[in-house]
């Protein structure tokens, strides 16, 4: 039940979209409906084949594959991850994950197997005493809400710190990311079917090498979910 007093702060600073800045109703969050239509979701639900597991081909045997947004610069999409990236705002990465979730479960019929465990992108311990949260864990927390899957978080580590890679090919990326991930617990996943979780797909070297990390632990499987993908930024 929302309080008196969020419904009076509400009437002062009404909640607006994060893209136009309309002011929300109460059936809207985060961002309008008008914008929702014009933000690019996904629409192919096949999680076994589609442009990511396409790009995918040949460098990580991916048992499913999806993401939710296709990213374009000056849209919602873009709007969507910089709140959740430098807006301190990781129920967003939530929201975004239920979402996803949800379409997965019922669009796409995905139903993961009791040995499913997901696995967030981690961050290097300096950003995330920065930033104060990890985006992807975030959006793996939504996912694990609808799908009532376990994640964890312990089993791969960054060791390296990095600045931003957004502007960076595919190969100045790999070499870039050599040795910053680092298996620590492979007990913890060994013989699990692993999804690897992230907030935007670029050139997929960053997924590359975690893939690289966990495949170490004789995980069963793996699969790869991210809110946005841009082949091209």
């Amino acid at each position: 039940m929302r309080s008196l007093l969020t419904d009076f702060l509400d009437l002062i600073y009404p909640n607006s979209c994060i893209h136009c800045s309309t002011e929300l109703s109460q059936a809207e969050w985060y961002y309008c409906f008008r914008c929702e239509a014009e933000a690019g979701f996904n629409q192919n639900y096949s999680i076994s084949q589609n442009q990511l597991t396409e790009i995918l081909q040949g460098r990580i045997p991916v048992r499913y594959a999806h993401f939710l947004l296709y990213f374009y610069r000056n849209t919602v999409a873009q709007s969507i991850l910089h709140e959740l990236k430098y807006k301190n705002n990781p129920d967003i990465g939530r929201y975004m994950g239920r979402i996803h979730a949800r379409l997965l479960r019922d669009e796409a019929y995905f139903r993961p197997d009791t040995d499913t465990v997901i696995i967030p992108i981690p961050l290097h311990r300096k950003k995330l005493r920065k930033r104060g949260y990890n985006q992807a864990e975030e959006y793996a927390k939504g996912l694990a809400d609808v799908l009532k899957i376990e994640i964890n978080s312990t089993a791969l580590v960054r060791k390296k710190y990095a600045d931003t890679l957004t502007k960076r090919g595919r190969l100045l990326r790999w070499l870039t990311l050599k040795e910053t991930y680092m298996l620590e617990r492979p007990q913890e996943i060994a013989g699990k079917h692993c999804i690897l979780v992230d907030d935007i797909f670029t050139t997929g070297a960053t997924l590359e090498r975690c893939y690289n990390e966990v495949k170490k632990a004789n995980i069963k499987s793996v699969s790869i979910f991210t809110i946005a993908f841009a082949s091209r930024i």
